[in-house]
């Protein structure tokens, strides 16, 4: 079941058009594709707080992947300022011919979760599975890098389920500071771009079929 709901306000959000959204995750399996591809990209404004500022909410945090990243780091956003789960979300949608993040869900927010969540119910309501997860982030601050098995481990954990696993190594995190090049390499903010290979299951499973056999008739004629 998708976690979004026409007209109703879930922790601080207002997400619409869910009939609309399922009816057409419901005709992805419509036409057989063995692969697709998205590409989601979002952005922040961010700014840095003292320690004689007060931080009166969590979302006044910024995240990343659902993990907190810097308490002295304020997004400039209506949410957690999580922009690897917003271009996520952008991502998988596009992979589907979806609409992105911005046109399902409206107003203030304290999580971006239910937005991972809602991108996680499209691929399971899908015929499809995560293969990999690219993401690029350009900022010259926070320091992500030390953060990145964390987040792999929790953006890893969150697609995985009884049926599919998602390892962390499925998951590249890269981290640029674009060498001041742009806003985001100066500090006045986080551009962050994710690109996901999808592969349908059925079509999986035929491989893994053919590999097993491929690999027991070598060991036969071995």
């Amino acid at each position: 079941m998708l976690w979004c709901c026409y007209g109703v306000v879930m922790g601080g959000i207002i997400v619409e058009r869910e009939n609309e959204l399922m009816a057409n995750v419901k005709r992805i399996g419509d036409v057989f594709i063995p692969f697709r591809i998205g590409f989601g990209e979002d952005s922040h404004h961010i700014r840095r707080v003292s320690d004689r500022e007060v931080i009166t909410f969590t979302n006044e945090f910024l995240h990343l992947g659902g993990v907190m990243v810097d308490k002295y780091v304020s997004p400039d956003s209506n949410s957690d300022g999580d922009a690897i789960i917003h271009a996520t979300f952008n991502a998988i949608s596009s992979a589907f011919g979806l609409n992105p993040v911005g046109y399902y869900f409206k107003g203030k927010m304290n999580s971006s979760q239910p937005i991972l969540n809602t991108a996680v119910d499209i691929l399971n309501e899908s015929p499809y599975i995560m293969m990999n997860m690219v993401i690029s982030i350009e900022a010259k601050e926070p320091k992500i890098i030390p953060l990145i098995p964390l987040i792999q481990k929790n953006l890893s954990s969150t697609f995985s389920s009884d049926e599919y696993k998602v390892n962390p190594d499925q998951i590249g995190i890269t981290v640029t500071s674009g060498e001041g090049l742009s806003k985001y390499g100066l500090g006045e903010g986080i551009h962050v771009t994710v690109t996901v290979m999808l592969i349908d299951e059925v079509f999986k499973e035929l491989f893994n079929l053919l590999e097993s056999n491929f690999q027991f008739i070598e060991k036969f004629l071995s």
